[in-house]
């Protein structure tokens, strides 16, 4: 009787090439894998980490090409994807590769002892039977009728071996492929909205669009709301907002869906240092972005630094950094407080977080300048507050009032109607100036003057707290690059320096 030849050059130069291959390419493969599982679709914030928090949905998923043309990180993509469907039918087929090689073992065992000697035989002659016995390792025939009834199923078996992971494969591979396509007509489009927010010409200034409608893209750009939404979802540089969360209450505005452009350099959102004693912060962009449209333009007129909180790791649960709590405290936040910290280190130096408010219209005074702990407080003295310049603070809020009156009768008063809140941004910075300023938003965001008020704010800011430094206007505000659209035609924005 012939015996089993289980050794062999050619059978030893079969293994030896097929470890080879699994041993170059899976790690190679899972490396991607490993990658796609947390950037599938998406890339690194800049300068940041993850961009999805565990416990929600982030307010965007950057997106990102790079690796699509790589076969290896397409492979990657296809086994982190059907990981699950191969996982268990390899685990359904080794069963049934199990229960047949215990059946041939007990079948051919006592009619060929001396060929099947012991289990190890008999699974591995099922398993070289299933591959079609490349190296023909396993030349013996079953004699028994339950060995040869095995033998045919292992038949079958060799079908579904190849059938059931080809199809699991092949259906990944649509899948991925179809997501590369998507994300590159994505990219196109995220493109295109930012294109749509070209600037305009006010009074002598350049300003971007402050928002466009959702309905715009269709009219206008031939663009369908999930082509525009799928934009913003994968784009740091635009935010969708409800207009009729800027109205008051009274005017009982009806919704209206506008995509809002915002800047973004940080993990948290944007920081551009120019050098300044002064920063504006937009502690809300995310909520309120259109107030860090203002608080943009403030800071880049009147030369000021400037920083926006425009990321949010849970839409389902957003957070302001106008108040923090303990619980809110993560890496974003501590590096947004580093960096107005870091900016506001020179002597006299003064940090001005904004958030509009809506408050009812017959209120006389549109614009509030809030230091005090307490309602109502006009003074500086027997009272909590956020500053220690006083004379300063006085002769601001006396120069606001005078000039927003004179200019476009929207008085400002002190204290009147908001506070500082015990748990506010003041609390956490170790600047000894915070002085918060909060416009109503009917008159900042939708009054027709509302370029010329910003230009106004920035003038009176920079009278009282850097007079003595002379400053001009951003020379792409007076004349326009020929190619600008959203904010790419800002020189500091392209600029590494501020990154």
């Amino acid at each position: 009787m012939r015996s089993f030849k289980l050794v062999s050059f050619k059978n030893i130069l079969i293994v030896s090439v097929l470890a080879f291959v699994v041993a170059v390419t899976i790690p190679y493969c899972s490396n991607y894998a490993a990658k796609s599982s947390d950037n599938a679709s998406c890339e690194n914030v800049q300068n940041g980490e993850g961009l999805s928090d565990e416990n929600g949905v982030a307010n965007y998923e950057p997106i990102s090409l790079e690796g699509s043309k790589n076969p290896f990180y397409i492979i990657g993509r296809v086994l982190y994807k059907t990981k699950g469907h191969l996982l268990s039918s390899l685990f359904v087929i080794m069963f049934i590769w199990l229960i047949l090689s215990l059946i041939f073992y007990f079948s051919e065992h006592h009619a060929q002892p001396k060929v099947y000697k012991n289990f190890s035989i008999s699974f591995l002659w099922t398993f070289v039977k299933s591959i079609r016995d490349p190296g023909e390792m396993a030349p013996h025939r079953p004699i028994t009728q339950a060995g040869k009834i095995v033998a045919n199923v292992i038949g079958f078996l060799t079908i579904i071996i190849i059938a059931i992971p080809t199809g699991i494969l092949s259906s990944g591979f649509v899948k991925v492929m179809d997501e590369e396509s998507q994300k590159e007509e994505i990219i196109i489009n995220i493109e295109r909205v930012k294109k749509s927010f070209r600037w305009r010409k006010k009074g002598d200034l350049n300003f971007m669009r402050e928002y466009k409608p959702l309905d715009s893209y269709m009219v206008y750009n031939t663009m369908s709301s999930d082509e525009v939404i799928k934009a913003v979802k994968h784009s740091p540089e635009l935010h969708l907002y409800n207009l009729s969360d800027a109205y008051n209450v009274e005017d009982e505005a009806t919704d209206r869906i506008v995509v809002v452009p915002c800047p973004h350099n940080r993990p948290y959102g944007y920081c551009v240092d120019r050098g300044s004693k002064v920063t504006i912060v937009s502690t809300s962009g995310s909520n309120e972005p259109l107030t860090s449209w203002v608080a943009f333009y403030i800071a880049k007129i009147g030369g000021f630094n400037y920083v926006a909180k425009e990321y949010e790791k849970n839409v389902d649960a957003p957070i302001s950094y106008y108040k923090i709590d303990d619980d809110d405290i993560d890496d974003n936040l501590r590096l947004f407080l580093d960096d107005i910290n870091r900016m506001s280190l020179k002597p006299n130096s003064w940090v001005i977080p904004m958030a509009y408010c809506t408050g009812a219209k017959t209120r006389e005074h549109k614009f509030h300048l809030v230091y005090s702990y307490k309602k109502g407080l006009e003074n500086y003295s027997g009272a909590d507050i956020s500053l220690k310049d006083t004379v300063s603070c006085e002769r601001l809020f006396e120069d606001m009032n005078s000039t927003m009156t004179e200019k476009f009768n929207t008085p400002c008063d002190k204290n009147k109607y908001y506070e500082v809140p015990g748990n506010s941004i003041a609390k956490r910075l170790n600047c000894k100036n915070v002085l918060f300023f909060r416009p109503e938003g009917h008159v900042i965001y939708f009054s027709a003057e509302k370029e010329e008020m910003i230009k106004t704010i920035a003038d009176v800011f920079n009278r009282n707290l850097e007079p003595d430094i002379k400053k001009s206007i951003p020379p792409e505000m007076l004349n326009k690059p020929k190619e600008a659209y959203g904010f790419s035609g800002f020189l500091e924005y392209e600029s590494k320096d501020n990154k």
